[in-house]
Formats: structure tokens, sequence, C-alpha cells
């Protein structure tokens, strides 16, 4: 099979059909001068002759030129085909997300934990296709069986118990949902891996499982919880509250081991406890080993081999002839432009190499020797193509900010309308990821501005725009709760700055008595004057004792160091 990749360098042999007319032309207008001047050769030659015009050096000039332009086209052919057959299962992940995944018995919730597990889960696959279901009071599909690892875990990521209108808990229709779209022809068996807390309120998923397992589905369940189980948080635009029971007290949620247990034998399947989420997903995956397996081709694409070399290799041995050809080269400029021409053409082309290289990677799975490709190729002709692929390999490996600046180039390069919506499509998906959800709103417009009716783009906009509302209500809440906290450590400074004034004055008063407290007498005793009584007893003392005895007693009298009487004086 042959092709030209780059067909529309053809438009240069409109230049090469000039060049061969003003080469007739000019030699016309020689041939008349030679003629007025000379009427001999005018006896034997009246017109101009065709090897005048195609002579051996303008024969070699056209003929380079025409080689090159073939070389720019690059010519392809040597079509090889190469399919690749691999066995795989097909698995579908149901996760709940009722209210009672809110519970915080695990860190940092059981809905938080199950999102890491099953992200976890994802990017441990290699071939199997992926189907995400989400169920609460009813079961949505909000990925079939896809092989798009990377929009899987944007939808894991993403979720929450808010985002299901119709709350409650009912395993069963998740069952039934994932069998709507199996398909009855293949003779391979398919996996439905359930993560919950094992609440059900509606008890039909027992006989759900068993038909699942009649039709090829081998059922899985991880149990999220603990037995004691914890208060279930309820968020709503009047604040946060607790669901209750019927007689008003706070509703208790308690993993039901048993019941997910039941479930998980009833599919033929395992039941699992995720307290450790490594050994957890190891056991699955050799589990799936021993599910009946489906063969499916995985690779099947069309390589042509270039062959512009050879062209170019002729232009410059047409070209360089000319030259030892030609005395004087008149010619000399324009081959030294079709030179440069020439060598641009060829960094052109060693980027398609580069960039064919970098979708075999890709299609490989090799993401990151893939980036590598798109970024060498990308430094030689930063065009629309080497950018956008660049970022979807940046994507893949969940480097999103690297994508970004890649896409937000990407989107600068001129480009039909459905390649600049894929790329501010999956801009927004890098902006989503990241929680930037003004941004990826932004995007997501953008988007549908190039391809106004794309479903996936028009859900994903509802979905950033629903999480934009609760990022920025969150955000208004810490900065109330904040200003708050704030409010609180100012008036406690405040109170604190108070007490030690109160504490520093008190002290300034021990150290400085007042006036009033300087006058009081050291000893008031000192003051006292002599009752009746003790004045007679004076008396008779002075009057049997000695002057030394009266001196005594006076001092004692003075300072009130008198025996202790029985009675009064």
């Amino acid at each position: 099979m042959f092709r030209f990749e780059s067909p529309e360098y053809f438009y240069f042999l409109i230049g090469l059909m000039v060049l061969i007319g003003l080469q007739y032309f000019w030699q016309l207008q020689k041939t008349k001068r030679i003629l007025l001047w000379n009427l001999l050769i005018a006896k034997t030659q009246n017109k101009v002759s065709f090897k005048d015009v195609f002579s051996l050096k303008n024969n070699l000039f056209f003929a380079g030129m025409l080689f090159s332009v073939i070389a720019l086209t690059n010519p392809q052919w040597g079509e090889k085909k190469e399919e690749k057959k691999v066995e795989r299962t097909d698995i579908y992940i149901a996760l709940d997300i009722s209210n009672s995944m809110n519970v915080t018995d695990v860190a940092p919730s059981r809905l938080e934990k199950a999102k890491k597990f099953v992200s976890d889960l994802i990017l441990a696959q290699k071939n199997n296709r992926i189907g995400i279901i989400f169920f609460a009071g009813n079961a949505y599909l909000q990925m079939p069986l896809t092989l798009d690892y990377a929009s899987a875990l944007m939808y894991v990521k993403t979720v929450q118990t808010d985002m299901a209108p119709t709350q409650g808990s009912d395993i069963g229709k998740a069952i039934e949902l994932s069998q709507k779209f199996n398909d009855q022809e293949s003779e391979g068996q398919r996996a439905l891996i359930i993560v919950s807390d094992g609440e059900d309120h509606e008890k039909e998923a027992v006989k759900a499982a068993k038909e699942a397992a009649e039709n090829g589905t081998v059922v899985f369940t991880v149990a999220v919880g603990t037995e004691n189980g914890g208060i279930i948080p309820i968020l709503s635009d009047e604040g946060e509250d607790v669901a209750r029971n019927d007689d008003g007290e706070p509703a208790i949620s308690r993993v039901d081991y048993g019941f997910l247990k039941s479930l998980a034998n009833a599919g033929n399947g395992k039941s699992y406890i995720l307290s450790s989420p490594e050994n957890v997903i190891k056991d699955i995956g050799i589990q799936l080993e021993n599910v009946k397996k489906q063969w499916a081709e995985m690779v099947s694409y069309s390589d042509y081999n270039s062959h512009f070399m050879l062209f170019l290799i002729l232009a410059m041995i047409s070209l360089l002839s000319v030259f030892w050809l030609s005395l004087v080269s008149k010619n000399k400029v324009l081959v030294f432009l079709l030179f440069v021409f020439c060598a641009n053409g060829l960094s052109g082309q060693s980027a398609h190499q580069l960039l064919r290289n970098g979708d075999k990677l890709y299609g490989s799975d090799r993401f990151l020797d893939a980036s590598k490709q798109y970024e060498e190729a990308a430094k030689l002709n930063p065009d629309f193509k080497s950018l956008y692929n660049l970022g979807n390999a940046f994507y893949q490996q969940q480097k999103y900010k690297e994508a970004q600046k890649v896409y937000e180039k990407a989107v600068e390069q001129e480009a039909d309308n459905q390649n600049l919506s894929d790329a501010w499509h999956n801009l927004g998906n890098t902006h989503f990821l990241s929680q930037q959800y003004d941004k990826s709103v932004e995007a997501y417009k953008k988007s549908l501005q190039y391809r106004p009716n794309d479903k996936e783009t028009i859900e994903n906009l509802l979905k950033a725009r629903k999480l934009l509302q609760k990022q920025r209500q969150e955000q208004q809440k810490n900065k109330q709760d904040q200003q708050k906290k704030d409010n609180q450590n100012q008036d406690q400074k405040q109170q604190q700055q108070e007490q030690n004034q109160k504490d520093q004055e008190d002290k300034n008063k021990d150290q400085n008595p007042s006036e009033q407290e300087k006058k009081k007498p050291q000893n008031q005793n000192r003051d006292r004057q002599l009752t009746p009584e003790e004045a007679e007893k004076l008396m008779e003392i002075i009057e049997n004792e000695d002057k030394k005895s009266i001196k005594k007693f006076v001092g004692a009298a003075m300072t009130g160091k008198f025996p202790k009487n029985r009675g009064r004086w």
C-alpha cells in the first residue's frame, strides 16, 4: 500500500512549473536577440530549440527540485499490521456512596478510605476493562467498561455522598445494574467487586448475587468500617447534623460483616475486611487469575515505512551535478535556499518519526517512554499534535500540572474544532483532578464552544459546577470559623492582659504600702491603757515589792505578758 504522508507539499510543483515557464521565456528572448544581430543564424534557426530549454543542466536542476518536493511529501509504503491478543477480565467496581459511608470509625472516613482502596485497585489492573458503579438508594452507571483508567480514577476520586439523588442502601440494584451491560456471547467470566459497609435496607442483594453467579459473574465484597460503628454525620444547607432514629436518638451505623460474607458466598466469590488494603488488592489479583478469562485484540494498527530519504539523496545528487556542469552558476542562491528548506523539512520528518515512536509506546501503555518521545518531537516541531499527545502522556501518568502546561500551549496552536474541543476537555479534566474546579468549569465551557453537543463534556461541567459550589461553601465556612477563632483568641489575650495588669498592681501595693498603712503603730499593745483592776494590783505590788520588782512588773504590764488568770480581772 502506498501513500504520501504530507501531500500538501505538492503545491510546490506549481512553483516548479513557473520556473520552467520562466526558463522557456528567457531562452526565447535570448534567441530573438541573437537572430536580430546575426542574420546568418537567422537563416538556419528561426525558433527556440527544445534542447536549449531542456539542456542537461536545466534538466538536472528541475529534477533536483522535483525530487525535493517528493521528499517533503514523505512517500510511504510497505504496510505492516500488528495484532496483539491478550487475556482479560471485565471488572465492575460498585462503590457505596450512602450517608453511612461518612462515618469516621475508620480514618479519615469510610468513604475516603474506600476511594483510596478503589483507586489503588484500578492502578493494579493491566489489560482488564474497568466499569464504575455508584450506589445508595439506587444504582448509577458512572463509567462503562473501558481501558481508560485515568477517567475511572477521576470519577472515583471526586465522588461524594451528596451526589446520590436517592439516599438509602440497595446493594441488589448495583448487582442488577452490572448485569445489564454484560456481553452474553462472551465465553469468559466477569467480576463484580462491591465496596460497602454492608448496610442494606432492601434485603434483595443475596438473591441478585446468586443470579449474577449463574450468569458468569463472580462477586467479591470488601467491608469498610468497624463493628462498633459510629454516628452518621449529615451535611445540609442548614448546617451539620446527625442521622437519628425514630425516637430522636443519634443513629449508629455498624458494618455488617456477616451479610457481606453471605453475599460473596452467594456470588461464588470471596469477602474481605479493609484492614490492610495492600493485602486485599494482592489477594483479589490472585482470585481474578482463577476467573475464566476472554481473549481480546488489544492492539491493531497499520504502520508505514517512510522513504523520503531516497528522494532527498536523488535531489542532492541532481543539484550538486548542476554545480559541476556550470562554470558560472546563476542557480546557487536558489539551490542554497532549497537546501535550507529541505533541512527544515528533515527536522519536520524527524519530529514525525518521534511522534510515531511515541504513539507506539503510548499504545503499549508505556506512557513515560512515550512522553519522552513526544517531548523531543515538540522541541523540533511544537505543533498541536506533538503538544496534545505529550499532554495525554502526562495525564496518563497522573502528572496533572505538567499536562496542564502542555494543554495550554496546545490550544494556542491552529487546529480543527474537534481537536481543540478535545484539548480543552482534557485541560478541564486536569484542573478537575487538581480540585481547581473554577478553572475546570471554564475549560469545559471552552470545549463546548467548539463542540456544543458533547455529552461527556456537559456531564463533567455539571459535576465541576456542583463541586465548585461545595468548595466555595466550605471555604466560606472555614473563613467564618477562622474569624471566630481569631475573635476568641483576641478576647483571651485581652483578659490575660487585664489579669496581668491586676497582678502587677497587687504586687506593687505589697512592695510599697500606703501612707495610711505607714501611720499604723508597730505594736498596739504599747498604747493600751491599764484597767482599774490592773491599777489596783499595781498599787499592791508597789507597797510590797522593791523598786526592782516594780520595774519588772511595769515592763510586763506594758507588753501585756501577764500569766493567764482563771477569772476576769
